[in-house]
């Protein structure tokens, strides 16, 4: 309904003389307002300038209700004002809308704020009750310990993609430190994401795009150079160094030092039958499935030599290093179980099988061990490395 503001005359005597007054009243909402006027022109004026805004608003409420809708007619001036003043802070980085949203979705987590610190206890108890390995929380305990020496008091919705990737940048040197940030950080964020304290996960696209990472592995003469050190300078050694090189198990599944099991026992190692395999244990999977390796033609010839109905695989890291440096060759960390990963998938080209083999996913094989470098001619040298002769090793058990 269109207002229009309203004049009236009056009059009134003071002292026996007369004064005549020019009254214009009008209503803001449901408030009515007035003002008085000594002459007709001032008061005419004066009701034309309000019809005037009175018409400006029926306009903008017009606006409001075809562009907004209903609600948008009820905002206060206050509201008015404060989104004035929000538009203004916000400049050029987005909407009130865009700011709303961003608010409610960081600003008030449905699990309630958790600190940082609160967050890292809470998930290290979860990882020793679902019974992961001692190694394995270590590993989660440091990588979250450094987070919240540096990021002390935050709260879990406050660690930002920004945040946390500035932060990633100064503690990271190299691309192995990154990698192993981002794998046990995500995993902690993920934790606090499932109970509501936090909405994202920071490292979600962080190192997604990168070169494919093609392992260290070593090439058959390398590998052959290995193992004939380790004949000539510490045979008890073979056994381990053959099993890394032609089963890909993980040196931690074989000797269990900082592991919670034992080291891999010869009675779990079937050297008979028609499918020779290792059976490695849940306990000492790392994956803590239990899996069957099997066992080569050529791994067989190394094996049956020391093979001993129950004890220990033998193993000791200096006389390990011992070996690696009469062998003359580069080796870097786990390069016995990649290079059985890359030569396997080179041999046979069957991803799934290699997985099986390493007790891996798919994506990894894909990732660190399809090399279109290697060749199947240089797949089958690998597989061919056999022990020159009989002599050592059987004297070796012989006089056990």
């Amino acid at each position: 309904m269109t207002q229009q503001a309203k004049i009236t005359k009056t009059t009134a005597t003071v002292r026996g003389q007369s004064y005549t007054r020019y009254v214009v009243r009008w209503y803001e909402g449901k408030k009515r307002q007035r003002k008085t006027f000594s002459t007709l022109a001032e008061a005419e004026a004066e009701a034309k300038r309000k019809d005037h805004d009175f018409k400006i608003a029926g306009d903008r409420e017009k606006i409001i209700r075809k562009r907004i809708g209903e609600d948008g007619t009820k905002l206060t001036a206050d509201a008015l004002r404060d989104a004035v003043e929000a538009l203004a802070v916000l400049k050029d980085y987005g909407s009130l809308t865009d700011a709303a949203t961003y608010f409610m979705k960081y600003a008030n987590p449905k699990g309630g704020e958790k600190t940082i610190e609160e967050c890292r206890d809470l998930f290290l108890k979860r990882c020793e009750t679902e019974g992961l390995r001692p190694a394995t929380i270590r590993s989660y305990s440091q990588q979250t310990k450094r987070l919240c020496n540096d990021m002390k008091g935050m709260k879990m919705h406050e660690i930002t993609l920004h945040v946390f990737e500035e932060w990633l940048s100064k503690v990271s040197k190299s691309q192995g430190t990154r990698k192993s940030y981002l794998r046990h950080l995500g995993a902690f964020f993920n934790y606090a994401i499932a109970r509501g304290y936090m909405v994202d996960n920071p490292t979600a696209n962080l190192g997604a795009k990168s070169d494919k990472n093609i392992v260290h592995y070593l090439t058959p003469a390398e590998a052959h150079k290995m193992l004939v050190a380790a004949e000539d300078l510490h045979p008890e050694l073979v056994p381990y160094i053959a099993i890394g090189l032609f089963a890909g198990v993980r040196p931690s599944e074989m000797h269990g030092q900082n592991t919670d099991h034992a080291p891999l026992d010869w009675q779990h190692i079937h050297l008979t039958g028609d499918k020779p395999h290792i059976d490695l244990k849940p306990e000492q999977d790392k994956n803590r499935n239990g899996r069957r390796v099997d066992i080569s033609k050529n791994l067989l010839k190394w094996l049956l030599p020391y093979a001993q109905e129950r004890g220990a695989i033998e193993y000791s890291r200096p006389r390990f290093e011992a070996i690696v440096k009469q062998a003359g060759i580069q080796y870097r960390k786990d390069a016995m179980r990649h290079s059985f990963g890359t030569w396997h998938h080179a041999m046979y080209h069957h991803k799934g099988e290699t997985a099986v083999q390493l007790g891996d996913t798919i994506d990894t094989v894909t990732k660190h061990y399809v090399n279109d470098y290697v060749l199947q001619d240089d797949a089958a040298k690998f597989w061919g490395i056999k022990p020159n002769t009989k002599g050592k090793a059987l004297r070796l058990r012989s006089a056990a």
